[in-house]
């Protein structure tokens, strides 16, 4: 069984050209590789979520008292694509729900393994339906920067210790 998902994951990877992580020294080594950081939060995005077997991973940058969507990653269903793209284009901090502006305010990482029954739930991202949900925090010198999230959309996935881990590793 660990073989045929190992080789589902390498067809999934060799379309984009990319070569399939396996373990966290070669997600380290190729981060390692790339000085812009728009770049680093796109490869970092792709290989975090490939490594983690996530569905879907976002980047929102912070704009002020405002995360902008900066990149995604995955495979998103058609119906869910333009909610992606409007409705969580933009999420305000001060915003009293939400995993993304929780992780930003708080300054850490912040998971839901049972995101529907979750009570910081967005209503409208709860109706897209993920099943667990993590948000880390981007941090520089000046402060938080924004926030990496990963979704499993279709099924629900514990947010174990070693996937917050590597999450965190990416800013």
């Amino acid at each position: 069984m660990h073989e045929r998902k190992e080789q589902q994951r390498e067809q999934v990877a060799r379309p984009s050209g990319r070569r399939y992580v396996r373990t966290i020294e070669e997600f380290t080594a190729s981060i390692g590789q790339l000085d812009d950081p728009q770049e680093i939060a796109r490869t970092g995005l792709a290989v975090a979520r490939q490594l983690l077997g996530f569905e879907l991973a976002v980047y929102y940058r912070r704009r002020g008292d405002r995360l902008e969507l900066a990149s995604y990653s995955g495979s998103v269903p058609p119906e869910l694509e333009p909610s992606l793209k409007n409705t969580f284009q933009s999420i305000s901090v001060a915003d009293a729900k939400g995993l993304s502006s929780k992780a930003v305010r708080l300054g850490r990482t912040v998971w839901e393994s049972d995101y529907p029954n979750c009570p910081d739930a967005i209503s409208s991202l709860r109706d897209l339906g993920p099943k667990s949900v993590v948000f880390a925090s981007v941090m520089t010198a000046e402060g938080v920067e924004g926030t990496f999230g990963f979704m499993q959309l279709r099924t629900w996935y514990p947010i174990i210790p070693s996937a917050r881990w590597v999450i965190e590793a990416l800013p």
